[in-house]
């Protein structure tokens, strides 16, 4: 969004550390990653599940860049997009009345 700056950053859950950082938010930040990856000895194909937000960028980089990855999208952005599906329904019902 316009005024607002964007960062992309990988985490390994399970080693609890910080994989990768870079400005941006497209798909081309996540094959960055996978690049670095590789770079680093790091297999792109052995990632197995990757957590992000719903934007269709970052699910377009997945399977162009992590084939084998399940998706999950955080909680924090389907419980957003579903409390803004409750509150138009909301707002439609009492327009009704």
């Amino acid at each position: 969004r316009r005024g607002q700056n964007y960062i992309t950053v990988a985490h390994d859950l399970e080693a609890k550390r910080l994989l990768f950082a870079t400005v941006g938010r497209d798909h081309q930040t996540v094959l960055d990653f996978a690049a670095d990856l590789k770079a680093h000895g790091g297999d792109p194909a052995a990632v197995r599940h990757v957590c992000m937000d719903m934007s269709a960028a970052y699910a377009k980089g997945t399977a162009m860049a992590l084939p084998q990855a399940q998706i999950s999208y955080d909680r924090f952005h389907v419980i957003a997009i579903a409390n803004e599906a409750m509150d138009q329904v909301r707002r439609a019902e009492m327009c009704d009345d």
